[in-house]
């Protein structure tokens, strides 16, 4: 037998070879039996003798000689055949190892490139229109974040003026002024912001607003049916407004009483009173329940007992009290539903998680926190929390969950307290405003005694991708 004169037939054997060797036998029996009419004979009436029929006891050993035989001498054609420059590759080295595994140059370094992590840093962004210290910052549906109150550049309380940043030009803004001070803030579900408290002689009229921010204007909407300051307020699922505890004025009057403002209709109405007067920081849990925790009281101090509110019964019940008494502090939402809360112990800075599965309060499971916090605590995208640091210190941390450790990251580029700080929907942190310590290291110098303190300056958190 001749070669077959299909001018394909060596390189689809040698390929058969190379990329399926395993089932090469049967592939190139069908090569060869598929070539069979282009196979010159000697004799037209001869039929090949491997091909002629027989019995099968007799077929099959004399296909398996067969394909033994092509696949010698496709074998043969393989290795013979003209070398072919690796897809994707330099061309083969003469000398160089064929076997695919080893490399032609040991002591070549790998051609994988790895991503250094990219280190958390602090830059500066466009001042606002107006200096402002002790303000509140919200982040809207539209992006942009409202900032709003506060004291002026003459310490002098309050400000009604509020402005927007832009992200993404970094600039501010001036927009619509409030008619009175305010000492909650809450984003409504329809973008919306509703602000409560204070208002004519501090907190004795209850007032409310509510800022627009298609039309940048804001308007009064109902009074809370009891004025209080130092309350907290919290968005239910259903989209109305949970008001609770406080103080009725400057009267050192505790409260105990609860209110919800539904948006629909601008109204207040009354709710269960809680089990203990005053409260502290409310935190929506995944259940749709708030936990409101710690706080104050005038007359006993820091409060360290804890309840839950339920939207569907509209009324309180105990949980575990706090281990660490706290006072004024913070506390957010862990992404595994659990609450992290920090504040001043009666011996210092403190920190402690809440599981709402068992109802009960620990201390972090390792790390020491370092720094008393401003009392923000930002989530980060990565899933840990931005804890920005003691007031005049430009100190910043970071807490990791999944391991429970404290770690401290880059500085603000100025030790400024009573600022603002909002997560920023490209997970960078806008911090804004506040007054600077003045101290002889500050890169602005010491704060002449004479001079207001209060900033307009501005400054982006990026968390980087470093642990």
């Amino acid at each position: 037998m001749t070669r077959p004169t299909d001018p394909l037939f060596d390189q689809r054997i040698a390929d058969w070879l190379e990329d399926d060797p395993l089932h090469a036998p049967d592939q190139v029996l069908e090569i060869v039996l598929a070539a069979l009419p282009s196979i010159p004979r000697r004799r037209a009436s001869r039929v090949p003798w491997g091909f002629t029929i027989r019995p099968a006891s007799v077929r099959w050993p004399i296909a398996v000689a067969a394909v033994v035989g092509v696949l010698a001498l496709g074998g043969t054609l393989y290795m013979n055949r003209p070398s072919q420059p690796a897809v994707g590759g330099p061309s083969p080295t003469p000398g160089a190892s064929s076997n695919p595994t080893q490399s032609a140059n040991p002591t070549a370094a790998p051609t994988s490139i790895g991503v250094r992590p990219r280190p958390a840093t602090w830059t500066t962004t466009g001042s606002m229109t107006t200096p402002r210290s002790l303000a509140t910052a919200v982040l809207l549906a539209t992006g942009k974040v409202l900032v709003f109150g506060g004291v002026g550049s003459d310490n002098s309380c309050c400000l009604a003026s509020a402005e927007l940043y832009d992200p993404a030009s970094g600039l501010w803004t001036a927009t619509g002024s409030m008619t009175y001070e305010h000492q909650t803030t809450t984003l409504l579900r329809d973008g919306r912001v509703l602000v409560t408290g204070t208002g004519g002689d501090i907190g004795t009229d209850g007032s409310a607003e509510l800022y627009d921010p298609v039309s940048g204007t804001w308007a009064a909407t109902g009074n809370m049916t009891t004025p209080r300051i130092y309350h907290s307020a919290t968005l239910l699922p259903d989209g109305r407004v949970l008001v609770a505890g406080g103080q009725w004025g400057l009267k050192d009057l505790t409260l105990d009483s609860a209110e919800l403002f539904d948006p629909s209709t601008g109204t207040w109405t009354e709710t269960g009173r809680m089990l203990v007067p005053g409260g502290g920081a409310a935190t929506l849990l995944h259940d749709g329940k708030v936990l409101v925790a710690g706080g104050y009281d005038p007359a006993i101090g820091a409060l360290s007992a804890a309840e839950l509110y339920d939207p569907a019964s509209g009324t309180w019940t105990t949980t575990g009290s706090m281990v660490t008494t706290l006072g004024t502090y913070g506390a957010t939402l862990l992404p595994d539903g659990r609450v992290l809360a920090v504040g001043d112990g009666r011996e210092g800075p403190s920190v402690e998680i809440y599981d709402p599965q068992s109802g009960s309060w620990s201390p972090p499971p390792a790390g020491t926190w370092t720094y008393d916090g401003n009392d923000h605590l930002i989530v980060l995208p990565d899933g840990r929390l931005l804890l920005l640091g003691l007031p005049g210190s430009p100190a910043t941390e970071t807490y990791d969950p999944s391991s429970g450790t404290w770690i401290e990251t880059a500085g603000m580029g100025r030790p400024t307290a009573d600022y603002t700080a909002t997560l920023l929907p490209d997970g960078r942190v806008l911090v804004a405003g506040g007054h600077w310590g003045g101290s002889a290291s500050d890169p602005a110098g010491p704060a002449p005694a004479d001079q207001p303190t209060i900033v307009a300056s501005a400054e982006l958190y990026d968390p980087g991708t470093a642990r």
